[in-house]
C-alpha cells in the first residue's frame, strides 16, 4: 500500500482504450490490469488489498487516498455513460466487479451465441491468412 505522500504523487498512465461496452471489455481490462500491475496496485481491484475496518486510523486514510486515486483513474478510462453508471459506488473493488459482471460476457448465453454465430459465418475468402486470423 502506498504511503499518503506516495499516493499523492501516484501517477497512472492514461489508457488509450476507453471501455465502451462488451465489444472492447477484454482489451480495456487487460490494459487496465497492466497499468495497475506496473504500479503495484492490482490488489485494489482484485480485492487483495482490503479496506481497513477502522476509519479513524492512518492505515484507512492511506487506503482511502490510494483507492480514490485509482477510482478516479478508472472513471477516466470509461466512456462518460459507463462512468456515470458506476461513479456512486463505494470503492474501486466494487466498480471493477460491476464492470466485469456487466461487460465481460461471462455467463452471458446470448453473447456466447452471437460470438458462435460470427465465428461460424467467418470465411477466409480472398484475405491473407494473417488478416483472417486477426479477424477470427
Amino acid at each position: 500500500m502506498a504511503s499518503p505522500d506516495q499516493a499523492q504523487k501516484l501517477e497512472l498512465m492514461a489508457s488509450d482504450v476507453k471501455l465502451n461496452g462488451v465489444g472492447n471489455y477484454l482489451s480495456w481490462s487487460r490494459r487496465a490490469l497492466l497499468i495497475l500491475k506496473g504500479k503495484g496496485l492490482m490488489g485494489y481491484i482484485l480485492g487483495d488489498v482490503e479496506e481497513p475496518a477502522d476509519k479513524n486510523t492512518g492505515e484507512w486514510k492511506q487506503w482511502s487516498t490510494t483507492d480514490s486515486l485509482i477510482f478516479a483513474w478508472l472513471l477516466n478510462s470509461l466512456t462518460p455513460a459507463i462512468a456515470a453508471s458506476i461513479e456512486a459506488l463505494p470503492n474501486t473493488l466494487a466498480a471493477w466487479k460491476l464492470l466485469s459482471k456487466r461487460y465481460s460476457g461471462k455467463g452471458n448465453l446470448m453473447l456466447m451465441s452471437q460470438i458462435q454465430d460470427k465465428i461460424r459465418d467467418l470465411h477466409q475468402g480472398d484475405r491473407s491468412v494473417m488478416d483472417y486470423v486477426n479477424e477470427l
